[in-house]
């Protein structure tokens, strides 16, 4: 399945959601992004906020 979102546009939100603390990147192999808080602490507020107006 794809979403048809370019991989740099996803890199730069991803970005985003890590500096604001919402997710943290996990090195190696089997790395990627996790959430850095509890799903319950986690609002989709937060996530738009940070995506969209650039701050939180």
């Amino acid at each position: 399945m794809t979403l048809g979102v370019s991989e740099s546009y996803l890199s730069k939100i991803m970005s985003k959601l890590s500096h604001d603390g919402i997710v943290r990147a996990v090195p190696g192999a089997n790395g990627g992004y996790e959430l850095a808080r509890t799903a319950e602490q986690i609002t989709f507020l937060d996530v738009i906020q940070v995506i969209e107006l650039n701050k939180k």
